[in-house]
């Protein structure tokens, strides 16, 4: 642990001496983007992300790696229907969409933000996943380290190209009532499997959608009269997995797992008009969620259906 962090620690003094050469004097609210390099804000900036990886990875390492051994690989591949993957790929981008954010708070240039902050989610997942490589009850997976390759090129990509992201992958969540079935055993395994409030809201990926959300108008010339802020966005999920793998390794024979898919509209935040800089803060907070709207879902049995609300 401390040589990932001593690690870690010496890239952020390497990226501090590059970048940090100039600083303004210019008085700046606190959430107004500083329009040259700041050194102080990049400092603080460098300062966050490395206490705030350093300490989750110490809290990682303590609790929830109970020991670390040899280094191994482990498939989890057929594990949720994928739905984890895609989980992955939403945590490495919406880190990096951040990081992106914060270097750009500093006063960073596009480029050297777009490729340092975008990077922070892709670079923090990575770690982890040597974690779980090095625990005996995880493993190192090809197919979460693909994901999280995913999220972050989905991200920088976008920036590189037009400067901006106009495919937003989001976030949405469902509680589940398993009460539904009727079934003891399935309410008690799915309580067993997932927990209750907060931690189902992690653990249970029945409630899970994830979402590509894509701006119609930022593909259309600019005198278009099509909403700024109206997305179309295409989600995935999964529905009645009460196991990694089968429910029969629960004992249950009668629910078949099965994956879902959603058409639906959506908000860009984003492109919403806001005189603050806290509004501005806010809306890009809420907008790594799915605005609720009416949706079309096609579940892998074949059945079509409507929702009134998809998240």
């Amino acid at each position: 642990m401390k040589k990932y962090f001593s690690l870690l620690l010496l890239l952020f003094c390497i990226t501090i001496n590059i970048t940090a050469q100039d600083s303004t004097s210019i008085k700046l609210r606190f959430l107004e983007p500083a329009p040259e390099l700041h050194k102080g804000r990049t400092i603080a900036t460098v300062g966050i992300w490395a206490s705030a990886y350093g300490s989750s990875l110490y809290m990682l390492s303590t609790y929830w790696y109970d020991e670390l051994e040899g280094f191994r690989v482990f498939n989890d591949n057929a594990n949720w229907l994928q739905v984890d993957k895609f989980g992955h790929a939403y945590t490495a981008y919406f880190q990096g969409h951040w990081g992106i954010k914060t270097f750009k708070w500093a006063g960073m240039k596009h480029l050297p933000a777009t490729l340092i902050g975008g990077s922070v989610g892709f670079v923090n997942e990575t770690v982890i996943e040597i974690l779980d490589g090095r625990s005996p009850t995880y493993g190192w997976s090809h197919g979460d380290f693909i994901a999280n390759t995913a999220g972050t090129a989905l991200l920088i990509g976008q920036e590189l190209i037009w400067k901006e992201q106009r495919i937003l992958m989001k976030f949405g969540y469902t509680p589940q009532d398993y009460s539904r079935f009727n079934s003891p055993l399935i309410s008690q395994t799915a309580l067993d499997e997932f927990g209750t409030g907060g931690e189902a809201f992690f653990k249970d990926y029945n409630g899970h959608n994830y979402w590509l959300s894509g701006n119609v108008y930022s593909f259309l010339k600019k005198d278009s009269q099509f909403p700024k802020w109206l997305n179309v966005a295409v989600g995935l999920g999964g529905d009645q997995m009460l196991h990694a793998v089968g429910n029969e390794n629960n004992g249950i024979t009668d629910l078949t797992r099965r994956r879902e898919f959603y058409l639906s509209l959506d908000a860009d935040l984003t492109r919403l008009k806001s005189k603050t800089h806290l509004g501005k803060t806010l809306l890009f907070l809420l907008n790594g969620f799915k605005i609720p709207f009416p949706a079309l879902r096609y579940n892998s049995d074949g059945d079509f259906d409507f929702v009134p609300l998809a998240w």
